[in-house]
């Protein structure tokens, strides 16, 4: 189709150039020709030589005798065909790059080394490859300490271990799709309470007495805003190298982990969390705190006496409240509707043997969807203006961090200064 409307334009832009160097004729009136002048093809010879050997040389394209049909009929008024073939490709790609659709299925701009086109799908795959391995070595780093220390009861030097684990991420895990890159982030959105002790906490059991319990207690600290800082820029960089413009925001897939996990804590079976209390208890873990961190208001509890947009707006509270939610719920929702269009639309590709591959993939991206509508509906009952607990206050602080993403998805994040921001980021996380 691409060859189809170039050669179009081509065609259309040698009539226009033979019309130009044609001259103009006279106020006068010219005396009628003789018959047989008529009906002999008007001169190609203005053409240029190397459009008419293209256009002679491409097997379907007009001859020679064609364009001077078509040059008598433009001279005589009539619109050129090729022209009118051109402006309705136009207007039609005009039309199909309006409306959400368009926007969520665009393409790159940027080529493959042997100049084609990149698709939507090789560009998200090459973005996926390149930001893999910085995802898994910033989210598994708090991860392998509690491994050692359970497989082994030490832990050894955090250099060493970096080094072996950033050498088995980069060599022995496989490439991965982006879909699967955001379930990740859920993951470890639903571990985020259980992975928040220090490692000197658990360098201090592995060098204690048998028998001391590790407490698994989770508190703000530096470490989540440098969590919330790497979901942002992991984000923008994958953004700038898929260069689409319309990619789902990873800190609302890790703002869905936490949202899962509050939600799992208030609908958890008793029999189901006695069982795995019991559990960790044999492997001297436990986790405290739990209901503390992870307590919401609403319904008259927790919120009698207000909160901060009660103290600065007074009155006229409710509609601070109302504004900001709109606002932090905007993305998410952008977010779930993106992976249910994709998973719509993906779903068209599962059809023969070919596509049965996509089906984890599709499933992956209905998933997430449904996990996004989850948030979003959490998000509408959670009380703003109360006093909640320090875990979902930090997942609305996640949900805002999609604000800086969405904004750092408009540069172009990559260079030193994402090397340099991603070594801080693992230094500090």
């Amino acid at each position: 189709l691409v060859d189809e409307l170039r050669d179009s334009i081509r065609f259309a832009r040698g009539i226009d150039i033979a019309l130009a160097d044609e001259p103009k004729a006279e106020t006068s009136v010219a005396p009628e020709a003789p018959a047989a002048a008529q009906q002999q093809a008007p001169s190609t010879a203005n053409l240029p030589a190397a459009k008419d050997e293209k256009l002679r040389q491409r097997r379907g394209k007009p001859t020679k005798a064609e364009v001077a049909a078509e040059l008598e009929a433009v001279k005589k008024g009539a619109p050129s065909k090729a022209a009118e073939a051109a402006e309705t490709e136009m207007e039609k790609g005009q039309i199909a790059s309006t409306g959400l659709i368009a926007f969520l299925r665009r393409y790159p701009s940027w080529k493959d080394k042997t100049g084609t086109q990149v698709t939507a799908f090789k560009a998200r795959k090459a973005a996926g490859d390149v930001i893999q391995f910085e995802l898994l070595l910033t989210l598994t780093k708090p991860v392998i300490p509690m491994i050692m220390l359970l497989a082994t009861g030490q832990t050894w030097s955090g250099l060493i271990s970096s080094m072996i684990i950033g050498h088995a991420l980069r060599n022995w895990v496989p490439r991965m799709n982006y879909e699967y890159h955001h379930l990740i982030c859920v993951l470890f959105g639903v571990l985020h309470s259980f992975l928040g002790v220090n490692p000197s906490q658990v360098e201090q059991v592995a060098n204690s007495e048998s028998g001391q319990v590790l407490q698994l207690t989770w508190r703000w600290s530096l470490q989540d805003v440098v969590c919330i800082m790497n979901m942002v820029l992991t984000g923008a960089f994958f953004g700038s190298c898929a260069d689409l413009g319309n990619e789902p925001f990873f800190t609302c897939s890790y703002g869905a982990g936490l949202c899962l996990r509050m939600v799992l804590q208030t609908w958890t079976p008793v029999v189901v969390s006695t069982t795995l209390t019991r559990y960790l208890q044999q492997l001297n873990v436990q986790i405290t705190q739990t209901e503390e961190i992870m307590a919401t208001a609403g319904g008259g509890v927790g919120d009698c006496g207000g909160g901060p947009f009660r103290m600065m707006l007074g009155p006229y509270h409710a509609y601070g409240v109302a504004v900001f939610k709109f606002m932090v719920l905007l993305l998410p929702f952008l977010s779930a509707v993106q992976w249910l269009i994709r998973g719509i639309f993906g779903k068209q590709r599962t059809v023969g043997k070919k596509g049965t591959r996509f089906v984890l993939r599709i499933a992956a991206r209905y998933m997430l969807a449904i996990l996004g509508f989850l948030q979003c509906i959490c998000l509408l009952r959670f009380e703003l203006d109360a006093s909640n607990g320090a875990f979902a206050n930090f997942w609305v602080v996640m949900l805002m961090g999609a604000l800086w993403e969405s904004l750092l998805c408009t540069y172009d994040v990559r260079g030193n200064i994402q090397q340099i921001l991603f070594l801080a980021i693992f230094v500090f996380g």
